[in-house]
């Protein structure tokens, strides 16, 4: 289970704009897949990068606004999905605190987790909102908590997106064009 509260002026009432949630949804969607297909790639996988990745949209809770997603797939006995260890690379992502560790995901990472902490910021920017985030599995051996604040995400958006202008990599991929 993922819960995402949006914490801002507008969710005061426990309402979102349409449009805002929609764009919720699909950057969520968007940064979950590009976390999969950048951690499936690196354990040496080549083929369905993203399978058993995908989120269901449960409801929606008061608390200004928050969503309830989960997981495809059922966990197995070890209380794990495909998706678990996604969420777990998704979460340390948002322990961002400083610079030093935006310049480590930026030089050490793939660009799928840079790019997945830019929409992350970009949503938080755009929309004004504090972004607070949770996780557990069934039996809650794995779990987590961080949240965006609005302010931060500002600052932070503008110092990656020098970064990433500065950034130079080169990737290798195999596969047919």
């Amino acid at each position: 289970i993922l819960d995402i509260r949006v914490i801002s002026e507008d969710t005061v009432d426990h309402t979102i704009e349409v449009k805002s949630f929609g764009s919720l949804l699909i950057m969520m969607n968007d940064v979950v897949k590009s976390i999969a297909k950048a951690h499936n790639r690196q354990s040496g996988k080549k083929r369905g990068l993203t399978s058993g990745c995908s989120l269901n949209y449960i409801g929606s809770y008061a608390g200004s606004f928050g969503i309830r997603l989960e997981a495809e797939e059922y966990s197995d006995l070890l209380d794990e999905t495909k998706l678990t260890p996604v969420l777990h690379e998704l979460f340390n992502l948002l322990q961002i605190v400083n610079g030093l560790e935006i310049d480590k995901i930026v030089k050490e990472k793939s660009f799928e987790y840079s790019a997945a902490l830019r929409k992350l910021l970009k949503y938080s920017c755009d929309n004004n909102a504090g972004l607070d985030f949770s996780y557990t599995t069934p039996k809650a051996r794995f779990n987590g908590k961080a949240n965006l604040k609005s302010e931060f995400s500002k600052t932070t958006l503008t110092y990656l997106d020098q970064l990433i202008s500065e950034e130079i990599k080169e990737e290798e991929f195999t596969g047919d064009l």
